[in-house]
């Protein structure tokens, strides 16, 4: 740009200033991707238990948004020191899933950190965590980040349910797997209102993408439910019913689960009782 230009330029914004019109800066659009990127591995913070250990919450963004990504543990799925094997998942979901898991350290871990590393298709990234205080986050942190709008005045007397899973029987293709549990909550916070449901990506189409985006993560539920989702394993897992279906406390419900090829399977049950949550993985042979 020449003096002139830089001049005009100078005037111009002086002149909106003066008008009280807000100046909105252009920025380049977000391209998304359905497919052939990276997966982001990410450090979500630290909170301190009873015992003084302290639990290092994991999470991750997998960019290729219509594609569900699997990489085994090794070189390209790996978390040190101690591993490769950390309890990290092998099979990624489409798009940012939030506190996917945790690993305890001891009270003397001090200034050691955690290192995950994902690499795909070539692309390595990191996720490190480390006890610096930044990092900090407590019960009430994790539920505004994964239930919007939760009432957080009943954090102090509200429990995260208990889970119990059956044992499941090796499989036999073209066999599905029943997957029984039993949920048993203290009945706070109760039923809430129901609310407007997120909208999936059928139809909501971008125009940096070639298909449509994929349903976003299930939103928290409304009352006692129960969700299964793929954890690891080499093919696709699908459940019906599927995303979170509500249960009564204490008593059994079942879940039939599908699996696309043999291997070794890790699926997650995860209880909600719409403001806390209980996590907890059965291991499944499909021949």
């Amino acid at each position: 740009m020449n003096r002139a230009g830089l001049l005009l330029f100078c005037c111009a914004v002086a002149a909106l200033v003066a008008s009280g019109r807000p100046i909105v800066r252009a920025q380049a659009p977000r391209i998304r991707y359905t497919s052939g990127t990276n997966i982001q591995p990410a450090f979500e913070g630290w909170e301190k238990k009873k015992d003084g250990s302290y639990d290092l919450w994991f999470s991750y963004l997998n960019r290729n948004l219509g594609e569900d990504v699997s990489i085994p543990i090794g070189k390209d799925n790996a978390i040190e020191p101690g591993g490769p094997d950390r309890g990290q998942p092998t099979y990624f979901y489409p798009g940012r899933r939030e506190f996917v898991f945790k690993i305890n350290v001891p009270k003397d871990f001090g200034k050691s950190e955690l290192t995950w590393t994902l690499t795909v298709r070539g692309d390595t990234l990191k996720a490190i965590g480390s006890l610096m205080p930044v990092w900090e986050i407590d019960t009430a942190l994790i539920v505004s980040r994964t239930v919007p709008q939760a009432r957080l005045d009943t954090l102090d007397r509200n429990q995260p349910p208990t889970l119990v899973l059956d044992p499941v029987a090796p499989v036999t293709l073209p066999e599905t797997a029943t997957l029984k549990a039993t949920v048993t909550d203290d009945g706070i916070p109760g039923p809430k209102p129901a609310r407007a449901q997120r909208q999936g990506g059928e139809g909501n189409a971008s125009p940096f993408l070639n298909a449509p985006l994929p349903p976003p993560p299930p939103a928290a539920p409304n009352t006692l439910s129960i969700a299964w989702i793929q954890y690891r394993g080499p093919g696709k897992v699908t459940f019906e019913p599927s995303g979170f279906t509500p249960v009564k406390s204490g008593e059994k419900s079942t879940t039939a689960a599908k699996f696309s090829q043999p291997g070794t399977y890790e699926l997650r049950a995860t209880a909600h009782d719409s403001i806390l949550f209980t996590a907890q993985n059965v291991t499944i042979t499909v021949k």
